[in-house]
């Protein structure tokens, strides 16, 4: 299980990060595939899902895909960030 790391900073007291869901966290920042994060958080359990996807531009940094698999893909994310969001 990844560690939670509490960061202070200008009286804010303590801020609570974990690299997976975790309930007691302020928040999550996940290294790898976004859907396999996803999967592991409970119906309407989160109150913001941020996502900053692949553009499928061609930039050095990513690799492209057909359109329709792009498509796709986006389309399997968002659907689990609905489901997991409080509504």
């Amino acid at each position: 299980m990844p560690r939670m790391k509490a960061v202070t900073e200008g009286g804010m007291g303590s801020f609570k990060i974990s690299g997976e869901f975790r309930p007691d966290a302020d928040a999550a920042l996940y290294r790898g595939d976004c859907l396999d994060f996803l999967a592991g958080i409970p119906d309407r359990t989160a109150r913001l899902v941020v996502t900053s996807p692949p553009y499928n531009l061609g930039k050095r940094y990513e690799r492209r895909v057909r359109l329709d698999y792009y498509l796709e893909g986006q389309a399997r994310v968002i659907r689990q960030g609905v489901r997991s969001r409080v509504s």
